[in-house]
């Protein structure tokens, strides 16, 4: 009698993958983990595919998207992809899992001295002078924007293309500072640049 300890195919779930490649790209998510060389080689496959490795890369790059790999082999497809990538210190589940831990906790996260104090952004919203703040996805992905600008001004339109299709437009960007200011409990952490846009308040 044969017994199978081990399988690889493809994913049992493709949409599943899909929607989690859309995440990392998108800021819906802040980490994703990676337990075998060929579950990662699957996941940037379809992330190609979809178009969605160079934003990846880019979010990967600032700090923003946490790509974690339970060993060296795990890692090579996504090294070799150009994604920035960390590894668990021992080849376990528990130390990979220790890593994404570490890495959040130790404020090697990305993260910005403002007016207000120290801001982290998050996928469901933000760590402000170490206290987390709720957010809704338009204000998490406006302040990622903002934080992503380093201080830069952004305009309406810049700030539009990050809300979902119905809200690009002048008012629903407005509107969507105005959320994000009062969930923050802090309006000088994003300061309106009168005739240009807004910026974040970026402490000097």
């Amino acid at each position: 009698m044969g017994i199978t300890v081990y399988r690889c195919g493809p994913p049992q779930d493709p949409e599943l993958v899909a929607r989690t490649v859309e995440q990392a790209a998108t800021g819906g998510a802040d980490a994703v983990m990676f337990t075998s060389a060929t579950g990662a080689t699957e996941w940037l496959r379809i992330a190609e595919r979809a178009g969605a490795l160079p934003r990846i890369g880019a979010r990967a790059a600032r700090g923003r998207l946490l790509v974690a790999a339970v060993g060296p082999v795990t890692a090579k497809p996504l090294t070799d992809a150009g994604l920035r990538t960390t590894t668990a210190a021992r080849g376990r589940l528990g130390s990979l899992v220790r890593c994404v831990v570490d890495h959040y906790a130790s404020g090697r996260a990305a993260r910005v001295r403002t007016d207000a104090g120290t801001l982290e952004v998050r996928s469901g919203g933000a760590v402000l002078n170490g206290d987390f703040v709720p957010l809704s996805r338009a204000s998490a992905d406006v302040l990622d924007a903002l934080s992503g600008a380093g201080g830069r001004v952004l305009t309406r339109e810049e700030l539009g293309r990050v809300l979902p299709r119905a809200g690009q437009n002048s008012h629903a960007v407005e509107m969507a500072v105005a959320r994000l200011r009062e969930a923050l409990g802090r309006a000088d952490v994003v300061n309106t640049v009168i005739k240009r846009g807004y910026r974040l308040a970026v402490a000097e």
